[in-house]
C-alpha cells in the first residue's frame, strides 16, 4: 500500500523543510559573520550555500502554494533541490567518515536526519517524476541514493560516536 499525499501537502512539507534548513544555517551564518563562533569561520561560504538552499525550498513552496497552477513544475524543482540537498549531505558525512574534515570543531552527527531526509527525497521523486523520462532520476535516488545515505549515516555517527 503506497501513501499518496496531494501536491499541497508535499509543497507544506517543502516549505517546512526550507525554513528548517535557512534557520538553522542562518544561525550559524549569523554567529560566524559576528565573529561569536571563530571555529567556523572557514565555513562561511558552506553555510550560506545551505541557507540559500533553504530559502529557495521555502520560497518556491510559498510561490507554489499561491500559484496552485505552478505545484507540479515546482515540486519537480524543489525534488532537485532536496536530492542536491541529500548529496551535499552525504559529501560531507563522506569527509568526516574519510577525516579530510575537522572534527574538532564540535560536530555534531544527528543520526537518522540525513536517512530522513534522503527517505523523503525518494517520496517526493516518486510522485513527481513520473514521466519515462524522469524514471532513470527516480529509481537513481530511490534505489542508489536512499541506500548510500543511510549507509553513509549511520557508518557516520558511528565513526563520530567512537
Amino acid at each position: 500500500m503506497m501513501v499518496r499525499l496531494s501536491n499541497g501537502s508535499l509543497l507544506y512539507i517543502n516549505l517546512a523543510l526550507g525554513f528548517f534548513v535557512a534557520i538553522a544555517n542562518g544561525a550559524a551564518l549569523a554567529m560566524v559573520l559576528s565573529g561569536n563562533a571563530a571555529r567556523l569561520s572557514g565555513q562561511k561560504f558552506e553555510i550560506l550555500l545551505w541557507v540559500a538552499g533553504g530559502a529557495a525550498l521555502a520560497v518556491s513552496g510559498a510561490y507554489a502554494l499561491v500559484r496552485q497552477q505552478q505545484s507540479v513544475a515546482v515540486l519537480k524543482l524543489q525534488c532537485y533541490l532536496i536530492a542536491v540537498l541529500v548529496l551535499g549531505l552525504v559529501a560531507w558525512a563522506i569527509s568526516l567518515l574519510l577525516g579530510s574534515a575537522k572534527t574538532e570543531t564540535g560536530t555534531v552527527w544527528t543520526v537518522g536526519y540525513l536517512s530522513i531526509v534522503a527517505l523523503y527525497c525518494a517520496v517526493l521523486a516518486s510522485h513527481v517524476l513520473t514521466s519515462s523520462q524522469q524514471s532513470i532520476l527516480r529509481h537513481l535516488i530511490v534505489w542508489v541514493l536512499l541506500p548510500v545515505s543511510i549507509a553513509v549515516d549511520v557508518a557516520t555517527y558511528l565513526k563520530l560516536a567512537s
